[in-house]
């Protein structure tokens, strides 16, 4: 039992769901038909759309309409156990708009190693692209004239230099034409020494898990005439040896005639949000080992307000339903909970000591009424916030049953041995020991 005050230890179902719903990526999990499983806080608001509105319907309402044929094709390659990495794509908004998501979409197994199911991480780049784009614009307008080209490019220079990412700017064949002072910072190449230098050479990236060198983005840019992106787990090697876990993307720019001038690469460091990633990758491998143990259990997690945001494979066996169902309803109204001490008093002793130990009467989907023993354990957040509850609920109705089958059975042996007695009593009132007969 966790130690009253103490909160629930960071590798719990709830904590990770809590982890999931904080996360600023929509993390969003399907079915291999393609219907919607989980949907977090994120992908409400980047998509619009509640999770009410989207467990249980086709993820193919965020598809644009020119890109109908993607989602079934990314389905396809799940199923053969293809993971998908930082792919470039458009979806659509509830209320009509196109937004630039970058999606990395993973397979999803059970415990038997088969593919249940695709875990999505999308991430809205829309702005990154239009920052993107409005770069490459700039940098068209050069070509226009030599005053007007002169005039804009020291302002975009200044605007660069003062902007929060690395920005290294490149001509047609990919030689260095601008550093700002971020990209310094990162590379450990000065300007000056920088310019005029292939981007290879400045700009050195490797795979942080094999170790291979990575594609040159510029390079693919000026191949395809079209804004990439590194691949994940991209990490740049400064000209000091450091390694730093970079996200990029870089894209070409034109001249009024639509032939490419060169490109811009904006980059930027990520490494306290691998380290994060890295953990949460650990804690969902002990939240699937824990899940199992868990299994014959009904355990699930709720906020503050009683809405379901976690429901495992053992409630959905105990009261019948699935999570899909579960997920986002308030738990005391789905299962018509009775309590025997009045609520607020259980949760102003449940808020105080971090844990509570009570019984329960409660109703399944098919309306049976079951009695429960149930341990809900309070988490709370890095400062100490409560934030959701986990509620364990253990089914002992046939004990109760059985218990008190036992006390109407003493009852009742009670009452026949009173009887007997009385029975007993009356047959030596009624002897008369100097006769020996009874009267």
């Amino acid at each position: 039992m966790t130690p009253p005050g103490s909160g629930v230890p960071p590798a719990s179902p709830e904590f990770l769901a809590s982890v999931v719903e904080c996360s600023d990526d929509a993390i969003i999990t399907k079915d291999l038909s393609g219907r919607v499983t989980s949907w977090n806080q994120s992908a409400e608001r980047i998509f619009g759309y509640t999770v009410e509105e989207m467990i249980g319907q086709p993820i193919s309402i965020l598809a644009a309409p020119d890109r109908l044929d993607e989602m079934p094709e990314i389905l396809r390659r799940i199923s053969r156990g293809e993971r998908i990495d930082h792919y470039q794509t458009v979806r659509r908004t509830k209320d009509g708009r196109f937004l630039n998501i970058s999606l990395t979409v993973s397979p999803v197994k059970d415990r038997n190693g088969r593919i249940i199911g695709a875990s999505k991480i999308a991430r809205d780049i829309t702005e990154q692209v239009r920052t993107a784009e409005r770069l490459a614009e700039l940098n068209a307008a050069l070509a226009k004239s030599e005053a007007a080209a002169r005039q804009t490019r020291d302002w975009l220079e200044t605007m660069l230099m003062g902007i929060g990412d690395a920005v290294i700017a490149t001509d047609a064949s990919g030689k260095i034409t601008l550093l700002n002072h971020v990209a310094e910072s990162l590379t450990g190449w000065g300007r000056e020494d920088a310019i005029g230098r292939p981007l290879e050479e400045v700009f050195a990236i490797r795979n942080e898990e094999t170790g291979a060198a990575g594609e040159n983005p510029v390079s693919k840019a000026l191949q395809q005439g079209r804004i990439v992106g590194l691949a994940n787990h991209t990490s740049l090697i400064s000209k000091d040896g450091r390694i730093v876990a970079i996200e990029d993307s870089a894209a070409p720019f034109r001249n009024a005639d639509g032939a490419i001038l060169g490109v811009v690469l904006v980059f930027r460091d990520v490494g306290d949000k691998r380290i994060f990633e890295k953990r949460l990758a650990e804690q969902a491998a002990e939240l699937r080992r824990t899940t199992h143990l868990l299994e014959p259990v009904a355990c699930f997690a709720r906020d503050l307000e009683d809405k379901i945001v976690y429901w495992n494979p053992g409630a959905t066996d105990l009261y019948g339903f699935s999570a899909g169902e579960a997920v986002g309803q308030i738990s005391h109204s789905l299962l018509q909970t009775e309590f025997r001490t009045p609520l607020p008093e259980i949760q102003a002793q449940f808020m105080t000591a971090g844990v509570w130990d009570g019984e329960l009467l409660q109703t399944r989907r098919d309306g049976t009424r079951i009695t429960v023993a149930s341990h809900w354990a309070l988490h709370r957040d890095m400062d100490g916030k409560p934030v959701a509850v986990l509620e364990a609920n253990i089914d002992t109705t046939q004990r109760k049953e059985a218990e008190k089958q036992l006390e109407n059975l003493k009852n009742q042996l009670a009452e026949e041995l009173a009887a007997t007695r009385g029975l007993h009593e009356l047959g030596r009132a009624s002897w008369r020991p100097a006769t020996g007969v009874c009267c």
